[in-house]
């Protein structure tokens, strides 16, 4: 029994400029063309979630729609809220998504990962399988990593995933407490 790791390489090709097929032997003028046209720059603000190395903000059991609907796209581009797998998600944001950023031809940009804090396994919620997965990482029988780590960090110290965390978890889950997601 081992992690799975997903991985996504993202290929950008330019197309050949129309001046260029012709035989124009004008190649810095074709780049900055070509450079004008593919590298528009297209990005997401919202004044809902904080948006930096993470996406972050949303309560756990927030709905994609609700979640997109929340995120403004500047120079006519599109957004998708993608699970972990890369799939399109319709259902709950969760620890892991990834929110694709698409220039107005529907090149893919950008991609920003998604951290709900507490919801360590990327379901959308925060449950006792959290709680598995920090006692897990904490004991050193599991690694956490990337946006599930920044997940675990419950108390937002920057430390990653520790047993005041777990404690902030369990008070979460017992009603008592509700994790900061701001």
């Amino acid at each position: 029994s081992g992690d799975t790791r997903t991985y996504t390489i993202n290929i950008n090709r330019q197309a050949a400029s129309a001046n260029n097929a012709g035989g124009n032997n004008n190649q810095n003028n074709n780049n900055q063309n070509n450079n004008n046209q593919n590298n528009t720059d297209v990005n997401i603000t919202s004044g809902k979630y904080s948006i930096g190395t993470y996406i972050t903000g949303i309560e756990p059991g927030t709905g994609a729609a609700d979640f997109v609907k929340n995120i403004a796209v500047s120079a006519s581009g599109t957004v998708k809220l993608l699970t972990s797998s890369g799939s399109e998600n319709s259902g709950k944001v969760a620890t892991g998504n990834k929110v694709a950023v698409y220039d107005a031809s529907g090149n893919l940009k950008k991609t920003y990962d998604i951290v709900v804090y507490g919801d360590i396994n990327g379901d959308g919620a925060v449950n006792a399988l959290d709680m598995i997965k920090l006692n897990r990482h904490i004991l050193g029988k599991g690694t956490l990593t990337g946006a599930y780590l920044e997940a675990a960090d419950a108390n937002r110290k920057g430390d990653g995933g520790n047993a005041l965390d777990m404690i902030i978890m369990n008070r979460h889950i017992l009603g008592k407490s509700k994790i900061s997601q701001n």
